[in-house]
């Protein structure tokens, strides 16, 4: 059973030559202190052994001045590290990897050591999450539970780059749910900040299958003769490619959901209370396809490549209950990602940087394109407001980030740039749609009477925008000691039409036993949708203009809406600003044998939240 979690491991040595006493600290990639490390120094006939206390530090005495030693480093479910190391008047980076573990005995220590005690984070390791679920949507669930963050909306990264899809479970490493909410590295405040490391497959050629087809019930309440059916197929190739140091992976998920859905509308044919019943059916069909290859010829130097595409589709939409079959919608929704990332380990830095491609394609359209009615609380039938609708969002991003040591102390900085293009099409139904409060109202308008309320819109709902966005970030530790810690930083970010804003953030730690104190601040900026402006756009009177005519009948539809106003038109203010979060959190976590109990409190004030304005 392989254990491949890519969690670095960074030990920075802090070293003016030998004639100093080497000292140094156990973070990983982000920054977060590893207690419990071991290192030995071995010079000559001497050897010393060191842990890294709770603060992640390490010391040794002085060895001999002008000998060459040997260091060793280690860490449960990490290889073993060993490097000759000579007088050295700058700092030392060197980075561990895991190795491939054939049999694991025992694995209840490894498992408490991959889930942080705080309260709203949690760190998941491979050897956890192999024994919860092979889904990777049930994974990040289960890390959120346990971080308690089972609400608000999540921000998933995968290897450091942002990600619309998700990678496989077979392929995930470790799972982190807000590591650090005050890291200038990342803009986000209001939402889950979720990471996930993929890892290189191992050099052994490996298949896996699985399915299943389920047809066991799951019918509705509503109608006794309804029924359900699921099938699912999922596939798995990994392994090396020969004679170079390169190992690839592939994935590919097929499933099917049917299930009927009853109708029970009240129309003037059945009588009023009547309750017919219907059965109609509505399909899911999913397919998802990953490939990856990863690039690793030494400790210093790896690369990866992925892609991924997802396609969704399904039949009769929003059918069901007082909704006919006719009213329902067919859908088709496809989105591919495309990432590559590189990573270099020097003797004093580590340097992650990537690219990564997404697109996303919406196909809606309706399964009859006639006068939509609606006579509420009884039935919906006719075609529904939009006739045909095309959503394409296309989508890259480009991050450089190097982690750095310089007097014992941990530095990093960065830079991102993306570019998003949205086109949305939309094609409203023509005849648009008839409402009616009543069956008797409805009833009187098939007679000749005004009493329906017609919406309907005109023009063109063909929209495009562009918005282009960058950031940098500079971060590093203030202050350290054995027990307290303070790290602060500076972000810039920058949007299209909404120019440069300055995030300060500053975090800090003290250990007072038996308790830790820790509290930061911050102020995050939070760029502007591109969905904001192509709704608007789209509301503008350039584009689709949106009319509703009141008391109407059948026979006035084409007649009504000539002298009529659009009933809506949008634009955007002019004195249109991004939102503005400043997030204050503090907690205080003691330690008493087994027992950890944690208090955290979080106070955030948003400035500038997105509204909209209307002129009637």
């Amino acid at each position: 059973m392989p254990v491949s979690l890519i969690t670095l491991l960074v030990f920075s040595f802090a070293l003016s030559g030998w004639g100093g006493s080497p000292a140094g600290i156990v973070v990983d990639p982000q920054g977060r202190l590893l207690v419990g490390a071991k290192a030995v120094l071995t010079c000559g006939q001497i050897s010393e052994a060191a842990w890294s206390d709770a603060q992640g530090r390490i010391s040794f005495h002085q060895p001999q001045e002008g000998e060459s030693c040997t260091l060793s480093v280690t860490y449960p479910g990490f290889a073993s590290f060993q490097r000759v190391v000579t007088e050295a008047p700058d700092p030392w980076v060197i980075e561990l990897r895991l190795s491939t573990v054939e049999h694991v005995i025992d694995v209840f220590e490894e498992q408490e050591e991959g889930i942080s005690t705080t309260l709203s984070s949690v760190t998941l390791s491979e050897l956890e999450l192999k024994r919860i679920s092979n889904n990777t949507a049930d994974l990040i669930r289960y890390a959120k539970a346990l971080a308690g963050v089972t609400l608000g909306k999540d921000r998933i990264y995968v290897d450091g780059l942002p990600s619309s899809s998700l990678p496989p479970a077979a392929a995930i490493a470790q799972i982190t749910v807000n590591r650090d909410p005050f890291s200038a590295e990342y803009a986000e405040s209001d939402r889950n900040h979720i990471e996930i490391t993929t890892k290189s497959p191992d050099r052994q050629l490996r298949f896996n299958f699985s399915g299943a087809s389920l047809g066991l019930g799951g019918g509705n309440a509503l109608a006794s003769d309804s029924d359900a059916t699921s099938r699912s197929t999922n596939l798995g190739l990994s392994g090396p490619i020969p004679r170079l140091p390169l190992t690839f992976s592939m994935h590919a998920s097929l499933g099917s959901f049917r299930r009927d859905q009853p109708i029970v509308a009240t129309t003037l044919q059945d009588g009023p209370g009547s309750g017919a019943s219907l059965l109609a059916p509505t399909t899911d069909s999913t397919g998802s396809a990953d490939f990856s290859t990863y690039y690793s010829r030494s400790e210093t130097v790896r690369a990866n490549f992925s892609f991924h595409e997802t396609r969704v589709k399904s039949s009769n939409r929003n059918v069901g209950g007082l909704t006919l079959l006719e009213a329902g919608m067919g859908s088709d929704f496809t989105t591919r990602e495309a990432r590559a990332t590189l990573e270099m380990v020097g003797t004093h830095h580590i340097y992650r940087g990537g690219v990564v491609f997404n697109q996303r394609n919406s196909h809606a359209w309706a399964n009859n394109t006639g006068l939509g009615i609606e006579v509420l609380d009884s039935f919906v039938a006719g075609g529904p407001k939009i006739a045909d609708s095309r959503i394409r969002n296309t989508s890259w991003t480009w991050k450089n980030v190097v982690h750095s040591s310089s007097r014992g102390r941990l530095w990093s900085t960065g830079v991102t740039l993306s570019r998003s293009v949205d086109s949305d099409f939309e094609l409203p139904n023509i005849l648009g749609l008839m409402q009616f409060e009543t069956l008797q109202d409805y009833e009187d308008a098939l007679a000749g009477a005004p009493t329906g309320t017609w919406y309907v819109a005109r023009g063109n709902g063909q929209v495009k925008y562009r918005s282009t966005a960058a950031a940098a970030f500079v971060q590093g530790e203030l202050l350290r000691s054995r027990k307290a810690m303070v790290r602060g930083g500076l972000r810039a970010d920058y949007q299209s039409r909404g120019g440069v804003f300055f995030s300060p953030r500053l975090f800090g730690a003290i250990q007072l036993r038996p308790f830790t104190l820790r509290g930061g601040a911050g102020l995050f900026v939070q760029n502007w949708p591109n969905a904001t402006f192509v709704q608007t756009m789209k509301g503008d009177p350039s584009h689709l203009q949106r009319f509703l005519v009141k008391n109407v009948s059948f026979d006035d539809l084409n007649s009504e809406i000539e002298n009529t106003r659009p009933w809506s038109v949008s634009i955007i203010s002019p004195d249109l600003t991004r939102a503005r979060h400043l997030m204050l959190r503090g907690s205080i976590e003691g330690r008493f044998g087994h027992f950890v109990p944690a208090l955290e409190y979080t106070w955030t004030n948003g400035t500038h939240l997105l509204g909209s304005r209307r002129l009637m």
